[in-house]
């Protein structure tokens, strides 16, 4: 199921935020390739853009979904600062260039090949337009089409930038957070919540920078 809000509204008087918005429903009924999601990232263009079932790419314009088969595994999409479509296949970075995401089935995808016995679990670009790719050996800088390690050994399910710039770095043992020099693990966030380290599967800051 495909859930999208068509329009916001000030939250005002009582009742669950929720109710205050129109949503329109999309199911396989109207077209959705599959009700398996796995991401979904929306491109300056309008597109929204998803992984479904983690071999199909599917685009969708409002009211039309169109579906590309992949011969590998996605496992995560981002978009850069200037509007390109990044795709992590297990084995593979690729991306399409912003001006040909509109033809479809004609992309032109430029794609970036992984050391042996690497594969990519996240995508994730800073607001200063740095790729993060988290992969299953450690995090990577992927700059001028050169990966450069920057942790080793642990594997990164989600990457998300703070307030201060720092990275928070998610792994099957917790949360750790890059402050540019050395990963620091913050197990005190599992004790603040009452869970396993092992629980926390994505950190995020609010726009208070809380944690």
């Amino acid at each position: 199921m495909l859930t999208i809000p068509a329009r916001s509204v000030r939250a005002t008087g009582l009742g669950p935020p929720q109710s205050k918005y129109i949503r329109t429903r999309f199911t396989t009924d109207q077209g959705l390739p599959s009700d398996i999601v796995d991401d979904v990232v929306q491109t300056q263009d309008g597109f929204l853009w998803l992984r479904e079932n983690g071999l199909e790419l599917v685009r969708f314009d409002g009211q039309h979904f169109a579906t590309t088969t992949k011969t590998e595994a996605l496992t995560s999409l981002a978009v850069a600062p200037n509007g390109d479509l990044w795709i992590a296949a297990r084995n593979a970075l690729e991306f399409i260039r912003a001006s040909n995401l509109n033809q479809l089935y004609q992309w032109q995808v430029m794609s970036y090949s992984l050391a042996p016995g690497l594969s990519i679990e996240v995508l994730h670009f800073t607001r200063h337009g740095v790729l993060w790719v988290g992969t299953n050996r450690g995090l990577y800088r992927f700059e001028h089409g050169v990966f450069s390690p920057v942790i080793f050994g642990r594997y990164i399910t989600h990457v998300e930038e703070s307030g201060n710039g720092h990275l928070w770095i998610t792994t099957p043992d917790g949360p750790e957070e890059w402050d540019g020099s050395s990963a620091v693990p913050h197990p005190e966030l599992a004790a603040q919540l009452g869970v396993k380290a092992t629980d926390i599967f994505d950190v995020l800051e609010d726009s208070k920078d809380v944690t």
